[in-house]
């Protein structure tokens, strides 16, 4: 019998006992189909993280005060205009810089107060961050030199205080606890509702951008406590921005003062982790494929106990013993690969479903497919040599006597 008819015959077997074999079946199914669920999502997750770092700018460098009750900063550690001037004339080494003041400040607008996280920045952050606007403008260096009272808001802060983004020329009272200033809305930016932006909850901050000279006068603080750097992507982000740190330490005379985040690492550091998580419960979930495994080789014997009689006519009609013993893998390599095949195809589609609504990136990862598919061949074989053995050895004699 040629491999051809060995594989007809095969599956003549097993469809002629579709239900048990799709039951042994179920083992293999349900394990394939978690690790795909598993590993679609992973990279889904991975995907998004990268995808919202991306946003943050990879190439960027944010050096601010490091906060130590046992050695706060004291005035001269303070970044100062004349540190950013320096620092954007590294040629060559930094793109863009712009220095940053952020507090949570009060807003009055329809007569009602509101808490936003107002970001004072100079044009060139949009250069760092990508900041998309639905409507009017950004921050300009024209703003920024004749510190001029404008806002920018992002688009939920608009509507839940407005009911709506085309809100450009309304002004609203802004408070510090410090100051008020009148600022009129010059801009609406677009809110990014990725997973990860839920996840640390960043979607739920309301937020606007001024001019940072204008910010400076809301919270009365002539320091500058952060900068955003955007680095040349030839240059390492952490190498320059430990370069950076040095400077500042040595210009002030501050060592341990300042701190670098660098998201480009960070990034690293985050998908990482998933990635690991992914693999660790994979493997837990690839368990269950020994389980069908199992399954096969119970079943397998059970099919040679009932086609003894089968085996024992072929024999006696010239049959082979390595003719047997590959009729029997076949059919175990079958059974298990076609249980893979269904669960590749169950776990792609409830992958699919479950980042979807999640609103992940969807990714099929082609290793691990191809791996499912040697694994299952690889479960076929090693748990069908057994009964494919057994089947093998029969004595004809035995074999035809069998009721």
């Amino acid at each position: 019998m040629n491999i051809f008819e060995t594989v007809i015959v095969s599956f003549s077997s097993i469809w002629a006992n579709k239900m048990r074999s799709f039951l042994t079946m179920l083992g293999i199914i349900i394990g394939i189909s978690s690790v795909m669920i598993i590993t679609t999502l992973g990279l889904g997750v991975q995907g998004d993280i990268k995808s919202e770092f991306s946003r943050y700018g990879l190439n960027r460098a944010d050096i601010s005060m490091k906060w130590d009750p046992k050695n706060p900063p004291v005035y001269r550690d303070y970044i100062t205009y004349d540190d950013v001037e320096t620092i954007a004339g590294m040629q060559g080494q930094v793109e863009a810089i712009s220095p940053r003041i952020s507090r949570y400040v009060t807003v009055k607008g329809n007569n009602k107060n509101y808490s936003i996280l107002l970001n004072g920045v100079t044009p060139d952050f949009l250069k760092i961050e990508k900041v998309e606007l639905l409507k009017g403008r950004f921050v300009s260096d024209q703003d920024e030199k004749a510190k001029r009272n404008v806002l920018v808001l992002d688009e939920k802060t608009a509507r839940e205080i407005f009911g709506t983004v085309d809100c450009l020329g309304e002004t609203m009272t802004v408070s510090s606890g410090f100051r008020s200033l009148e600022l009129m809305i010059i801009g609406i930016t677009k809110v990014f509702d990725s997973t990860m932006a839920k996840m640390f909850d960043e979607t739920n901050d309301k937020k606007g951008y001024t001019p940072v000279s204008i910010m400076r006068t809301i919270t009365y603080n002539p320091n500058l406590e952060r900068i955003s750097v955007a680095i040349d992507q030839s240059f390492h982000v952490k190498t320059i921005g430990d370069m950076l740190i040095g400077f500042l330490e040595r210009k002030h005379k501050a060592p341990d003062k300042y701190r670098l985040f660098d998201y480009n690492s960070n990034m690293d550091e985050v998908t990482n982790v998933f990635g690991i998580v992914t693999k660790i419960v994979s493997g837990i979930a690839a368990i269950s494929l020994v389980v069908g495994g199992i399954g096969i080789m119970n079943i397998m014997l059970v099919s040679v106990t009932e086609r003894t009689r089968e085996i024992g006519i072929r024999k006696a009609l010239g049959a082979k013993r390595k003719s047997i013993l590959y009729q029997f893998l076949c059919e175990s390599v079958i059974l298990s690969l076609i249980g893979g095949i269904l669960g590749l195809l169950l776990g792609s589609t409830v992958g699919f479903t479950v980042v979807r609504l999640l609103k992940l990136p969807f990714v099929i990862s082609i290793g691990a497919t191809a791996v499912s598919v040697v694994v299952t061949i690889g479960i076929g074989v090693v748990f069908g040599v057994y009964p494919a053995s057994q089947a093998s050895k029969l004595d004809p004699v035995e074999a035809l006597r069998y009721e």
